[in-house]
């Protein structure tokens, strides 16, 4: 049998197409569905898509339905995730990528977490009890606030990969909401303990 050898450049081009074909088949697998069909919901449609493309966001997409709707606020997970518009809200990239992050690891929780949300709420209350429930620092009771622990730290890990630990950091700061949580989760003595519950979980991001 003859056996042809491939050059380097020959090898670097099928690697290359190959990253572009997954890439290719990811970005199609994407439903962002604009509810309405309106102009607001349709250009944060197009600028999702456009996020998810430019910095390389397939890997965190655990859900890859989403919606946009402007009678929707504030967005959610579950049953389908789902985004909203509003003008008052901050419109730069970081923003949006958060948004849409902080939804899909609310899936990746539910999707490969080891314990049962009440279970999670026990652990993560046991390491850091006392959090304010109350809006803006908390969540508006108590269990959700303690499982927004999880999700807020892979959000702020995850902008402080894509976009640098000073520019995150900036970033959850300015947030008008969760403001204990991310408190919280950006404190560098705080970060390891989360880790460690996240191990636990055996949830990884």
């Amino acid at each position: 049998m003859r056996v042809q050898k491939l050059t380097g450049s020959a090898i670097f081009c099928a690697v290359l197409s190959a990253l572009n074909l997954a890439a290719a088949s990811a970005k199609e697998n994407l439903n962002v569905a604009a509810v309405h069909n309106a102009p607001q919901e349709l250009a944060l449609k197009a600028r999702i898509e456009a996020l998810v493309d430019q910095y390389k966001l397939e890997k965190w997409l655990y859900t890859k339905d989403i919606r946009v709707d402007k009678d929707v606020w504030p967005p959610h997970s579950h049953p389908v995730l789902t985004l909203g518009v509003r003008t008052t809200m901050p419109d730069d990239d970081i923003y949006l990528v958060g948004s849409l992050l902080h939804e899909q690891f609310h899936w990746n929780m539910v999707l490969n977490a080891k314990f049962m949300p009440d279970e999670t709420t026990a652990l993560v209350q046991a390491k850091f009890p006392g959090l304010d429930p109350r809006q803006p620092k908390g969540a508006g009771n108590e269990s959700s606030t303690y499982s927004h622990v999880l999700v807020c730290y892979m959000e702020y890990k995850t902008l402080a990969g894509i976009f640098g630990e000073a520019t995150a950091l900036n970033a959850i700061k300015s947030l008008p909401f969760y403001t204990g949580i991310y408190a919280l989760v950006s404190g560098k003595k705080n970060q390891e303990v989360i880790e460690d519950l996240l191990r636990q979980e055996e949830v990884s991001f």
